[in-house]
Formats: C-alpha cells, structure tokens, sequence
C-alpha cells in the first residue's frame, strides 16, 4: 500500500507550533522586543539564507563551484540554523525537483495544487523520505571526502539544528536581556518567515512572474528576501551557473557572496551561465 500521500503529523504537529509561535513572534517584535534583537533576528535570518542559496543549492546541489573546507562547515552550520533537516536531504530533493520539473516525480510542483508545491508536500510521510540515491551520489566522490562538512552535518543534524536553531538565539537573547524577545523573535517569528520565503521559491516560482518558456519564473520583488533565488526562471535554464541574478539590475546576493569568498581564496572554479 502506498503511504507517501498520507499526513505526517508530526511535521503536521511542528509546523503549527511555529506558525502559532511565529505570528506571536512577529507581533512581540513590532510591540515590545528589544531593536537588538530585532536586528539580530534580520541579520540571522540572512545568515541562514545565504546558507541555503550558496551552500546547500549553488554549492551542494549544483557544484556550480568549489569551497574551501572552512567556507563549507559555515554554510552547515548556517544552514542548521535554518532547521530544513540534514543538508543532503536537501539537496536530494532540489535535483529531483530539476530532474522531475512540474512533472509526477518532481517532489514539490505547485501544479497539483499552490498549497503541495508551497508546503503542503512536506507535510506527507512521502515528502520526508530521502531522494533516491542517484540523486545523492556526487557525495560519495572520494569517498565523501570533496564534501565532508555536509555528511558531516547529516550525521549530527539533530544536535546542530537545536543549538543553532534555537540555543544560539535564545542565549542572545539572555545576553541583551530579552529572553523571550530571543525565543519569540529569533527562533519562531524568524524560522516562520524562512520557511515560506524557502518555499515560495517553490510554490509562487513555478506560478507568478515572467519567464524563458518553461514553468520556473522570475520574480524581481521576492531578489532580496530569497538573497536571489527567486530568479528560478534564470536558474533553471542555467542550472550550473553560480549567479542567479543575470543582469545588475537584477540582485543576487548570494552571488555576491560568492564572489567575495573568491577574492579571499575561499571560493574556486566558478561556473559561469552564458550571457
């Protein structure tokens, strides 16, 4: 029998917390927390964003180029702080979703409905299993070596998400004193709004926008939010290239960041998109 459509409800269960926990979290940050930790919250959100577009995506997903071993386990470590799970499951799931596009094995398509592309699909005991092993294979290079950090990260992701995901923001919070502005703000209000600026790659990216004749859009408004992701269009008709963002006036701050990693040796064998 087939369960991989049936609720998950404990992923059911875990995102109604941080939703009731994050719309508390963003009324607490416009009322009473302290700007520190509201800046805090921005500054740390961001953090983990890069995470995901340079790390998890541009990196991991894409090898659109090649990071020192130091730049690596900071993208896991940011990228915990995001709690989305190990890193390789995420990436298992991106280049399923390039390789299925809007098609029946593409994990997320918001062709079966906005709400599966956007979250509904994680909330289904099938979108939390792991992609299949074709899709993970480049981790095995050298025998894990190349990408160390990031099965590193799978193996302790549990430890890594509660600390970075919840303790560093939380002791933050003690160090400002504004406890509860750390818990409120910068654990549920920020891991609601970066969960849905994530998933709205997904959902609004294949839906809203303009595009280059396939079902993955561009959409100007959400660049600095998704630190550039929302140009899919973009990016899924160059999926190697490490820039997103194809003209100046369209930004991508994960390319920046790329791009300055470079310039500090961090950062190597850049694919670029053809012009």
């Amino acid at each position: 029998m087939d369960t991989s459509r049936d609720p998950h409800w404990g992923f059911i269960a875990y995102f109604g917390v941080i939703h009731l926990g994050g719309i508390i979290g963003t009324w607490y940050a416009s009322q009473y927390a302290s700007s520190t930790i509201v800046w805090f919250a921005i500054a740390y959100f961001f953090i983990g964003h890069l995470a995901i577009t340079c790390g998890a995506h541009r990196l991991y997903a894409h090898e659109s180029y090649r990071a020192s071993t130091a730049l690596q386990y900071f993208f896991v470590l940011a990228f915990s702080a995001v709690a989305q799970g190990p890193i390789t499951w995420w990436v298992g799931k991106h280049r399923q979703h390039h390789s299925h596009t809007d098609k029946e094995d593409d994990p997320h398509s918001p062709k079966q409905s906005f709400f599966h592309g956007h979250m509904g699909w994680l909330l289904t005991k099938g979108g939390r299993q792991p992609s299949p092993p074709k899709y993970m294979h480049h981790f095995q290079r050298d025998g894990g070596m190349t990408y160390r950090p990031a099965l590193w990260q799978r193996r302790h992701q549990r430890k890594l998400i509660i600390t970075m995901a919840a303790l560093v923001p939380a002791f933050f919070g003690v160090l400002v004193g504004d406890v509860l502005g750390g818990i409120l703000v910068g654990v549920f209000a920020r891991l609601m709004w970066q969960y849905h600026l994530t998933w709205i790659v997904n959902s609004a990216g294949h839906r809203f926008g303009t595009s280059h004749g396939e079902s993955a859009t561009n959409i100007w408004l959400l660049a600095l939010p998704t630190v550039g992701e929302s140009f899919h269009a973009n990016h899924h008709k160059w999926p190697l290239s490490y820039r997103l963002g194809r003209h100046w006036w369209q930004p991508d701050p994960g390319f920046y960041l790329i791009k300055l990693c470079m310039w500090l040796g961090l950062a190597h064998e850049l694919e670029q998109k053809p012009v």
